[in-house]
């Protein structure tokens, strides 16, 4: 039988360490601290006696904490690099046409009364990236039967070129004609620049007779 009043204090510390060790259980230091524990043991002989030293030295790897740092720092270094593309990327607003100035260009014209009403020519060009539209439109022509042909024309650099003949529609009461080009839709829309002249005739052609309306886009 073992006497216990024999064994160092020391011994008897290593002795109760081992037994935890082997249940599977991992002591706790003194600071609270949780640890990697690493049992050294060193036998040596004094005086021919037999007497055997046990020394434990715990040593303690901050495992735990050096892998949060790592993910902090993982976590820093990514949201650094979010912001510095978000800021260096920009995008979104230089899309095409996306914050482009506009150019804009009216033509407006009154042409000779028929039955007391006299017929309006207005014209709208607008032009921004690469969307570019062109709208005519000649209204009160009361001396048109609906159906009734107009040609609009458009003088540009001197040339005058056909640009559409539309039927006269009945739109609440009033006699108009019109004719819409978009380059969103495929269209091909004409170049249009300050100082052309908008022109509606009556027929299928330009020049034919006199101009029911005309006016200078500015």
């Amino acid at each position: 039988m073992l006497n216990w009043k024999s064994v160092s204090p020391k011994a008897l510390a290593v002795t109760v360490a081992l037994t935890l060790i082997f249940a599977g259980m991992t002591p706790a230091r003194a600071d609270g601290k949780k640890g990697k524990t690493t049992t050294t043991t060193t036998t040596a002989a004094k005086g021919g006696g037999g007497e055997v030293e046990n020394e434990v030295e715990n040593e303690v790897e901050n495992e735990n904490n050096n892998a949060a740092g790592n993910e902090v720092e993982n976590e820093t270094g990514g949201n650094r690099g979010g912001n510095t593309a978000g800021i260096t990327g920009g995008g979104g607003n230089t899309g095409s046409g996306g914050n482009a100035a506009e150019t804009r260009l009216r033509a407006k014209g009154v042409g000779a009364g028929t039955n007391g009403a006299a017929p309006e020519l207005s014209g709208d060009f607008r032009s921004r990236g690469t969307e570019v539209r062109l709208h005519g439109e000649l209204e009160n022509l009361t001396g048109f039967a609906p159906n009734s042909s107009i040609t609009f024309c458009l003088t540009h650099a001197g040339v005058a070129t056909a640009l559409a003949t539309s039927p006269v529609e009945v739109e609440a009461g009033v006699n108009v004609a019109e004719f819409n080009f978009e380059s969103k839709n495929g269209q091909t829309v004409p170049p249009v620049a300050s100082g052309d002249v908008l022109s509606a005739f009556s027929g299928t052609t330009c020049g034919a007779g006199p101009a029911i309306a005309s006016g200078t886009f500015q």
